[in-house]
């Protein structure tokens, strides 16, 4: 990768002369504008056309930034795109990188983590296969519709995997909050009256329903999936990536959801810092191994 630092830099250098030349294309009119119109109301008002200009030239600033605020990101993306090429070429050649490009959001909302919200940025598809499992991820940051968009709800990776077993329907492991709050007896009663159209599932684990509620729309079919071991290899993946890790089983797949993972992100305004951004890139990559090796999806003892 190294080899390849001076060419991205100059693709980097490139795009941020992309910039400064988009935003004079901006100002050069504006402010020649602005000069012409204060020579002309001159002529009738004085220094009072100093003062009539001031609305003109708060429009135009405004313009330029609300500009900056569209451009940049897509200039950014473009950056990510070109050293997550050169990275994933190396590393993995057989991979998909999309810098502006995600999953079908419908996967997120089936695992149910989040009511009513707002996606702010979406971004960072890769797609590929590790051994015989084929998979997809990218990162969301998604706001709830009702709260200050300073706190995101969800910041991090959603994966989705080929499952090793066959089955339809719908099962959905979640954060057993309800038991948090309420305590065991309290909170197994709210749970019973279901969630979003799914019953809740009964299993046989103390500590995995200390730390997760279940939810399906078959209970054979979700104990088909939860198996003994499989609850074992949630909670490892629960202790390792935090209680805000989430697991939907639909139709064959089961996918993932990981908060507190951040967006692999480069700045053209910047130099390249290269063993960063291939550390950076590589991460949830890493996760990806790790989350398939967890959950044994690799183990092809049951024909698809």
């Amino acid at each position: 990768m190294q080899a390849e630092l001076p060419n991205l830099e100059a693709r980097r250098k490139q795009l941020l002369l992309q910039k400064q030349q988009k935003s004079l294309y901006l100002l050069i009119p504006g402010g020649l504008g602005l000069v012409l119109l204060t020579g002309y109301l001159w002529q009738f008002m004085g220094w009072v056309a100093l003062a009539t200009v001031v609305l003109p030239l708060f429009f135009v600033v405004l313009i330029l930034f609300e500009y900056h605020k569209w451009l940049t990101p897509r200039l950014q993306r473009q950056l990510q795109q070109a050293i997550g090429d050169k990275i994933l070429g190396q590393a993995y050649p057989n991979w998909t990188f999309q810098a502006d490009d995600h999953m079908d959001l419908q996967t997120f909302e089936a695992m149910g983590v989040a009511n009513g919200y707002k996606l702010r940025e979406a971004s960072n598809l890769i797609t590929g296969q590790l051994e015989d499992t084929a998979f997809a991820f990218c990162h969301l940051l998604v706001y709830e519709q009702e709260r200050d968009e300073s706190d995101p709800f969800f910041n991090g990776l959603l994966l989705v995997f080929d499952y090793h077993k066959s089955f339809k329907g719908k099962t959905v492991v979640v954060r057993d909050s309800a038991q948090a709050l309420l305590g065991t007896y309290l909170g197994k009663k709210v749970q019973e009256f279901g969630w979003k159209g799914l019953e809740l599932v009964y299993l046989e684990d103390s500590i995995f329903e200390q730390l997760f509620a279940v939810y399906g729309d078959d209970q054979i079919t979700s104990r088909y999936i939860l198996t003994t071991s499989m609850m074992q290899n949630l909670i490892t993946l629960r202790y390792k990536y935090g209680e805000e890790v989430a697991f939907s089983f639909l139709d064959g797949k089961v996918a993932v959801a990981i908060d507190h993972v951040y967006l692999y992100k480069t700045y053209i305004e910047s130099p390249i810092h290269l063993e960063a951004a291939v550390d950076q890139f590589l991460r949830p990559i890493e996760m990806v191994r790790d989350v398939i090796e967890t959950l044994q999806l690799n183990t092809r003892i049951w024909t698809k």
